[in-house]
């Protein structure tokens, strides 16, 4: 048992299975010429630090806004919603759309073309809260911006409301295939803690649709 339980935590921890079961679950996009009406940034997490100023948003939340900001760049004339509430003692559940939007405005985009939906706490909640927007029905054309191996199921929750969604192309990018090196078979903690993360994002993804 304990040497069956070891090579399998070395296999978990390797680059090349923990690329394997993230590439699983990335979708293709067919939205180059999709024109939203709304573009949904969602939220990915921030860091609080010693005071309020010393806040700063995490990576994947920082990849987020920047292609959101490039899809709407190339439709100016959509709404941007910042979606995600994250709580965190000593902080407003509105703390991460406001780095979010400021990230944002930085980046070009006008705070008057900008929403936070502060009240989501996950990805099955994002459209359901988006959908109380004023001026949102089940019609509107809704782009979708998250990490590539969250889409899958940030997709399925959105088309559970929205007729019309779409991945931004922007973030579903083709993926080259890696040529074999020994490093990929070598254990590392990180990736393991990757494999942990998308074999969690997988259960998830069927956890969402057993709640249908």
């Amino acid at each position: 048992v304990g040497i069956t339980l070891l090579v399998i935590m070395w296999v978990l921890s390797t680059p090349v299975v923990s690329d394997t079961i993230e590439k699983s679950l990335y979708l293709n996009s067919s939205a180059e010429h999709f024109r939203p009406e709304v573009i949904v940034i969602l939220a990915g997490g921030y860091e609080p630090g010693y005071s309020r100023e010393q806040d700063v948003l995490g990576m994947e939340t920082n990849i987020r806004i920047l292609t959101g900001v490039k899809w709407w760049k190339e439709n100016p004339d959509a709404i941007m919603v910042m979606s995600g509430a994250e709580n965190i003692e000593g902080r407003k559940s509105s703390r991460q759309t406001e780095l979010m939007t400021t990230m944002a405005v930085n980046a070009g985009v006008p705070e008057n073309r900008i929403v936070a939906d502060t009240l989501s706490g996950n990805t099955f909640e994002h459209p359901q809260k988006i959908m109380e927007l004023p001026g949102i029905n089940p019609q509107t054309s809704v782009g979708v911006v998250t990490s590539k191996w969250h889409m899958r199921r940030a997709i399925w929750s959105f088309q559970e409301i929205f007729t019309n969604v779409q991945p931004s192309p922007f973030s579903q990018d083709d993926v080259k295939a890696s040529k074999f090196t020994w490093q990929g078979i070598i254990p590392y903690p990180g990736s393991l803690s990757r494999t942990t993360t998308m074999i969690h994002e997988w259960i998830g993804l069927l956890w969402y649709k057993l709640k249908r």
